[in-house]
């Protein structure tokens, strides 16, 4: 059965540290806030549990995550751009 790769980033905000999971086409799987890397896993792995994922550290700041940094910098339609898997 074919993994899917899942790449995730840490982004500072106003509020906290978030944690973005996104696909390999850059399409945000879960955003949550870091103090929850817990449940938010857990939450994936039950949802994916028919498509396995594998998570890994991204190694260049995504589309999605400079466009929540502009919607956190008050650049609300920022967010406009962003495509999200559900």
């Amino acid at each position: 059965m074919h993994t899917q790769p899942f790449v995730f980033e840490h982004l500072e905000t106003p509020t906290g540290t978030m944690k973005l999971f996104s696909d390999e086409r850059g399409r945000i799987r879960a955003l949550d806030w870091q103090t929850h890397d817990a449940r938010t896993e857990r939450l994936l792995a039950r949802y994916y549990r028919h498509a396995p994922f594998s998570l890994h550290a991204a190694t260049r700041e995504s589309k999605a995550k400079r466009a929540l940094l502009r919607y956190f910098d008050g650049k609300l339609n920022a967010t406009d751009e962003l495509e999200v898997v559900y």
